[in-house]
């Protein structure tokens, strides 16, 4: 009987210490976007909009993120050109959401970023992540002739029906 390990519990072993060592010394990685963003100095564009300051709001909007993969808002989303609603969104699901305001394309982008790393935060002037129970609050000048699109690109919940749409009045 030969005391030498079989080949395939070598390779099976060599395989298992080299995928720990690497998860061990690669760690957790998060992306967090954690900038403070002031219309004068920092100009965050979109073809639905742009940021907006507090003093401008013309309409509170409230939204609840679900884990059914759905928004609430408190209301119809009657929106006019020119608005600047803040939105007062809470998650109340047991996992990590977002609320990303955009228009199809700029959506999609995001999505194809958030699938190369999912860990990603949002605090930018357009998207809000949120952890479960988390609050927080976006305030948006609405522009343009494009259709405006509410998503949460955390891969999978778009798909699985995590958005809305609306046209501007």
């Amino acid at each position: 009987m030969s005391h030498r390990m079989p080949k395939f519990r070598y390779v099976s072993t060599l395989l298992l210490t080299t995928t720990i060592g690497y998860a061990y010394a690669a760690g957790k990685h998060e992306h967090h976007h954690h900038e403070k963003h002031d219309s004068a100095q920092h100009h965050h564009m979109s073809a639905v909009g742009e940021p907006a300051q507090d003093k401008d709001v013309t309409k509170t909007i409230h939204v609840t993120m679900l884990d059914t993969m759905k928004y609430e808002f408190d209301g119809p989303l009657d929106i006019k050109e020119g608005d600047v609603i803040r939105f007062v969104v809470k998650n109340e699901g047991k996992i990590l959401h977002e609320f990303s305001i955009g228009n199809a394309m700029e959506q999609k982008k995001h999505a194809e970023m958030m699938k190369s790393m999912p860990d990603m935060i949002h605090e930018d002037p357009n998207t809000l992540s949120l952890e479960a129970g988390g609050k927080g609050e976006l305030i948006w000048r609405f522009k343009g002739k494009e259709e405006v699109v509410f998503a949460c690109n955390i891969p999978g919940h778009y798909e699985a029906g995590m958005f809305a749409k609306v046209s501007l009045k």
